[in-house]
């Protein structure tokens, strides 16, 4: 059997691994289900659950897995919270191979319907798309969406590449211009800039939106937020502003410093200033200097 070799100065032990305590109650409950042996390595994400609602929870998951392949009409959230103790987050939980390898799939769901809030007249001289929905509202007020059409995630976990990547999944809901906008026909059109935070991330996502959109290109207002760096504004990629893990772009960009969207505030969103864009290239040259 498998040994621990622990050494305490001259002493050492010698003796049986000894299994975490999750594993060994999680291995007592699938003990009587042989057919559930592949959903051992799930116990990390159920250390603190009571032994009843472990029992719960197995007889939960054969009960999912003997409805499909009718039950992948769902959304995994549905087929969650439908099958497994009322929770639409619980199938999420738990370990996309060891559910697979148990029989259950979780990539064959269906998407999630998710929504993102547009705005503009019926026929725009661009698309917007903006990061998140401050700058989306800040928008608004200066009253850019008289000519051009704005497009903004909620920004409560759904990302930019799930609206590009899903978007038959995805409603566009209308704060204010043209009641029959699509949110298709936004990213559509020929004129489409993204503007986002100028930092690793911001700028990753906006290479994530060009794999599906290829004629957008970055923001004109990225030109100001360039600016603001140059003059010694911004923040370092530390915890404290929630940007300490996030890496390098790969467009090899170098960033000591960055600056938040939110910055620019309404009386530096004229028309003028929001339209047209610049490309990546065009953006490293406006930082050449910093």
């Amino acid at each position: 059997s498998t040994q621990n070799n622990v050494k305490y100065g001259m002493l050492s032990y010698s003796g049986p691994k000894v299994e975490a305590e999750s594993l060994q109650r999680w291995r007592k409950i699938l003990a009587p289900y042989p057919e559930c042996q592949d959903l051992l390595g799930c116990h990390t994400s159920l250390a603190d659950w009571a032994e009843p609602d472990l029992e719960r929870l197995v007889s939960a998951l054969l009960a999912l897995r003997k409805e499909i392949p009718e039950v992948y009409q769902l959304s995994k959230y549905e087929a969650s919270a439908r099958y497994l103790l009322g929770s639409s987050k619980l199938l999420d939980a738990l370990p996309v191979q060891c559910l697979k390898a148990f029989g259950i799939d979780k990539h064959r769901f269906q998407p999630a319907t998710t929504y993102t809030v547009i705005a503009g007249p019926e026929k725009p001289v661009q698309v917007l798309l903006i990061e998140n929905p401050q700058s989306f509202e800040a928008c608004i007020r200066a009253g850019i969406h008289h000519t051009s059409g704005l497009v903004s995630t909620y920004g409560y976990g759904l990302q930019w590449n799930q609206v590009v990547d899903n978007l038959d999944s995805v409603i566009g809901i209308v704060r204010e211009g043209a009641a029959n906008l699509s949110l298709r026909q936004l990213l559509e059109h020929p004129r489409v800039f993204f503007w986002g935070d100028l930092d690793y991330e911001g700028l990753n996502i906006y290479q994530a939106i060009r794999t599906k959109v290829p004629q957008c290109l970055l923001s004109n207002l990225y030109r100001l937020m360039a600016e603001s760096l140059k003059v010694g504004e911004g923040h370092p990629y530390t915890k404290a502003v929630e940007k300490d893990k996030q890496k390098r772009n790969r467009s090899s960009f170098d960033l000591n410093y960055g600056v938040d969207q939110e910055w620019l505030d309404t009386q530096c969103l004229s028309s003028e200033q929001t339209l047209g864009g610049l490309t990546l290239k065009e953006l490293k040259s406006a930082l050449s200097i910093i």
